[in-house]
């Protein structure tokens, strides 16, 4: 009877002690809680229904399946596939001044492969919400959720980013397309109330000093110019309707602040050729201060106002031909002042008469 329940106590708990050749290299189905608390190396497969706790580094080769509790104080690194049928919690200890860069979970190595149609993910993610689970109230689902809070005092430098990524083609890399993609989709049959492919919201109620944005698009083309280049891209890519999208950029505001101090500023950038180019070709020009051209002509719904002047204001300006003033004080009050040259002065004056 002794005897037994040794060999019972034994399945119910297995502990690895040292590292040997009895316990480097091994296959175990544990139904128990399975310890080690030494290095060990192992040659899978693994199938724990039990806790698992590991105080060493611990490397395995083959498939990992815990479906119980999992502690891990030391190293766990697993070339094969790795299979929680609970949660997954990192919780690590705190960086020393030395560390220059830290990863609390780490994904590195050289994984892809060659061939027709490959397509590799570092991470995915894989998750649905099945018809049985209707939420109610106030719920959301989110493949991702982080928060990150900063109560240091950290001089001016330091940066503090929700994502930061970066991809890169290398020398002798060649791609057909490089890019961030982001896409969501109401597929038929579903429906949603309202669909935005991003919505980016900053907000301060503290104090922030030099500047306050919701996107900043920074464009560094060291290279080859391409055929096309832009800032920012909007496209209609509606296929099976024929319809036009509103806007393709929309403003607007809650009616308790006072909006915006200007639509569009393009104040102090270079342009080469026009300010804006309309949908048709035209543009519009703003080459010096206090000097707008329109390159086609120019249909008025309402009434034009022009710019009034005094005489003297308007004897000192040098004019294009066409420039027209309102002389507010000449004989004839409120003349119209035509610029029939390029010189100082150079104006010629319509007096009104009366309207018929």
């Amino acid at each position: 009877m002794k005897k037994m329940l040794i060999a019972l106590a034994v399945i119910a708990c297995l502990s690895v002690g040292t590292s040997n050749a009895a316990n480097d290299y091994f296959q175990t189905l544990n139904v128990g809680n399975l310890n080690v608390f030494q290095k060990s190396s192992l040659k899978g497969p693994i199938s724990n229904t039990g806790a698992f706790t590991n105080v060493g580094a611990m490397s395995n080769t083959g498939a990992f399946t815990n479906v119980g509790a999992m502690v891990n104080t030391g190293t766990l690194g697993v070339t094969g596939l790795s299979t929680l049928t609970g949660g997954f919690l990192v919780n690590p200890s705190t960086r020393t001044a030395s560390d220059a860069y830290v990863y609390i979970t780490k994904i590195t190595g050289n994984v892809h492969t060659g061939g027709a149609a490959t397509k590799t993910y570092s991470l995915g993610i894989l998750t649905d919400r099945p018809s049985g689970s209707p939420a109610s109230g106030d719920s959301n689902d989110a493949l991702i959720r982080g928060s990150h809070n900063n109560y240091a005092a950290n001089d001016t430098n330091f940066i503090m980013r929700g994502i930061n990524m970066s991809l890169a083609n290398r020398s002798g890399g060649v791609l057909g397309f490089l890019d961030n993609a982001l896409g969501n989709q109401n597929k038929s049959g579903g429906t949603v109330g309202s669909i935005t492919g991003l919505t980016v919201t900053p907000e301060n109620y503290g104090t922030v000093s030099d500047l306050f944005g919701g996107v900043d698009v920074v464009m560094k083309n060291e290279g080859a110019v391409a055929t096309s280049e832009f800032g920012v891209r909007v496209r209609n890519l509606n296929n099976s309707l024929g319809t036009a999208v509103g806007a393709g950029y929309l403003l607007s505001d809650t009616g308790a602040n006072i909006g915006f101090t200007y639509g569009a500023d393009f104040n102090g950038a270079t342009i080469g050729t026009a300010d804006l180019r309309l949908h048709s070709g035209d543009t519009i020009t703003n080459a010096a201060a206090g000097t707008t051209t329109f390159s086609g002509a120019v249909a008025l719904g309402g009434a034009a106002k022009l710019y009034k002047r005094t005489l003297a204001q308007i004897l000192a300006i040098t004019p294009a031909v066409g420039d027209a003033y309102i002389c507010s004080d000449c004989v004839v009050p409120y003349s119209m002042a035509v610029a029939t040259g390029t010189s100082a002065g150079q104006f010629g004056i319509f007096a009104p008469g009366t309207l018929q």
